[in-house]
């Protein structure tokens, strides 16, 4: 397998006065066919709570685009897989759970989030009603 990707992923975490840590994106491509492989992915089904008024974390995710296709299909969160050569895998590991009211979450944090591009404006206005006014009113 080669590593294609290692991100975090943006608008994944869980939401609070405090975001949790952010969800991670691994990205492989097979490079022989017959590569095997295994997946446990509990927090597909059992979100991280949030404590103290912040919301659940995100859920975890595996899902394989064969070689020539453009969809990725989503696999069951725990069991075997077979990859072949140029097959991709996505494992999205889920995040945790934020702390405390969202609405505690000061305008500057929230601004340097999207300054990092940690959230998305769209991310920004719903959870915290944040609208960047040097957008002009697009964020």
């Amino acid at each position: 397998l080669r590593l294609n990707e290692y991100s975090l992923m943006q608008d994944g975490f869980g939401v609070g006065t405090h975001l949790s840590a952010a969800s991670v994106v691994k990205e492989y491509e097979a490079l022989a066919d017959g590569t095997v492989g295994h997946v446990e992915n509990q927090r597909a089904e059992y979100l991280a709570g949030g404590v103290e008024g912040g919301s659940c974390g995100t859920r975890s995710s595996t899902r394989i685009m064969r070689a020539g296709s453009a969809l990725w299909e989503d696999i069951a969160p725990i069991g075997h897989f077979r990859l072949n050569a140029g097959d991709r895998i996505r494992v999205q590991i889920a995040s945790g759970g934020g702390y405390g009211d969202p609405a505690g979450r000061s305008r500057e944090a929230v601004a340097r989030d999207l300054r990092e591009e940690r959230i998305s404006a769209g991310f920004a206005k719903s959870h915290f009603g944040y609208v960047d006014d040097t957008l002009g009113g697009r964020g």
